[in-house]
């Protein structure tokens, strides 16, 4: 993606580059909409309601859109935790237990941090 709104901006004004990158968004959504069944997404909102407790996880260039979800799920719903990505995380994931949600956002090249994250997640249920 940088690499392509680099090469645009030196073709295009800035104001046809942004919307062309709005257009690769939205075509994003749509095709992440599309992608899933509506049992899929049925079951991720079931999910998110019914955890007692949520952790939102994301590293690198993913942090930013973790931290989004979370900010916005956290205003209407209660036990939202953002995690730190740092030292400290293994003392924020011991407080997780079975029955409770890891959501852990990541682009390819996937971190391998979050794939750990997501497996201790799976070990602990």
């Amino acid at each position: 993606m940088l690499r392509v709104c680099k090469k645009m901006m030196g073709k295009r004004s800035k104001e046809k580059t942004y919307a062309q990158i709005f257009r690769m968004d939205m075509q994003n959504l749509r095709e992440t909409q599309d992608t899933n069944s509506q049992e899929t997404k049925e079951h991720v909102i079931n999910a998110i309601i019914l955890a007692p407790r949520i952790g939102f996880i994301g590293y690198r260039t993913s942090r930013a859109i973790a931290y989004l979800l979370y900010y916005y799920l956290s205003r209407v719903r209660k036990d939202c935790e953002f995690l730190n990505s740092g030292d400290n995380l293994s003392n924020q994931l011991i407080h997780f237990g079975p029955g409770d949600l890891l959501i852990a956002l990541s682009f390819p090249r996937y971190a391998r941090e979050t794939i750990e994250v997501l497996k201790y997640g799976k070990r602990m249920g």
